[in-house]
């Protein structure tokens, strides 16, 4: 072995470590996470960390039917499904305009776009809020669905056109020398080719406008519209903190969208990662 080798040794270890420790503690979180949603509410008292005596789903139950958590998944559903779609379809036109096609201020457009991320959320709440009444768009769908895209655009352009720029000229050089216009080459060039790339924006898109409390508990203040977020953070108001088990069951249901995406879709996941590393 030699000597650079060697020295990697001890890096490798503390990488390894690192990596086990960090999965030790999702793995603590989620038996935490299920194992008080299905116990009762003295088992809880008794302990929190032991393991439930029984499977007892009653609290799951309650809290999809009476607590009118079902409503809000749907909600969060219809939102975050629609919102991620449009975000997705918009971002990959504009990123193969950016890389493929020549236009004039096709640079300073792109750097514009860039730079919007660098603006705080927060800051917008006040100027969106007006405008939005003014449309009527506050308790709507429709206008959520624009708040997120304008959130997660830019940062999904810039994700795509990264990806993009590791397509080979080559490929739609000779696409163009064979006839095909630019939506040909986008639908049946581009479009298979990125699949991984694609994942990885809707996977982080949906993630971001899921796991949003802010816009959506100022932009959708009627009960039946409101997201999971929402509900979640009422349902714990209304019941004072008191009942750990119905706050368990909510979350749990909260997480379930999230890890059943990454599972069926890790593998373009890592895909999408890896092509924009080696770019």
């Amino acid at each position: 072995m030699t000597a650079v080798g060697k020295s990697q040794i001890p890096y490798r270890v503390f990488v390894q470590i690192v990596f086990v420790l960090f999965a030790i503690t999702i793995i603590f979180a989620l038996y935490y996470l299920v194992a008080n949603s299905i116990k009762t509410a003295a088992e809880i008292n008794v302990s929190q960390f032991t393991p439930p005596k029984s499977l007892n789903f009653s609290n799951i139950k309650y809290v999809w039917k009476k607590a009118d958590i079902g409503v809000s998944f749907r909600n969060s559903l219809i939102i975050c499904t629609s919102g991620c779609l449009i975000s997705v379809c918009i971002s990959l036109i504009t990123g193969f305009a950016f890389t493929f096609l020549r236009f004039r201020g096709k640079r300073l457009l792109s750097y514009l776009i860039v730079s919007t991320m660098y603006i705080s959320p927060m800051a917008l709440v006040v100027p969106l809020y007006l405008q939005m009444r003014q449309l009527h768009l506050t308790n709507t769908f429709a206008g959520i669905i624009i708040i997120y895209l304008g959130i997660t655009l830019a940062f999904a352009i810039y994700l795509m056109t990264t990806y993009l720029k590791a397509i080979p000229e080559e490929i739609i050089e000779a696409a163009v020398i064979d006839g095909c216009g630019n939506t040909g080459i986008l639908l049946r060039i581009i479009l298979p080719l990125m699949k991984p790339g694609i994942m990885v924006v809707g996977v982080i898109n949906f993630s971001v406008m899921w796991n949003d409390l802010l816009f959506a508990f100022i932009f959708l203040q009627k009960v039946e519209k409101q997201t999971m977020m929402i509900a979640i953070t009422s349902f714990r108001g209304a019941m004072g903190g008191g009942n750990m088990a119905y706050i368990m069951s909510s979350l749990l249901i909260a997480t379930i969208p999230i890890m059943v995406i990454y599972l069926f879709t890790q593998k373009f996941f890592k895909e999408g990662m890896s092509m924009g590393a080696i770019k």
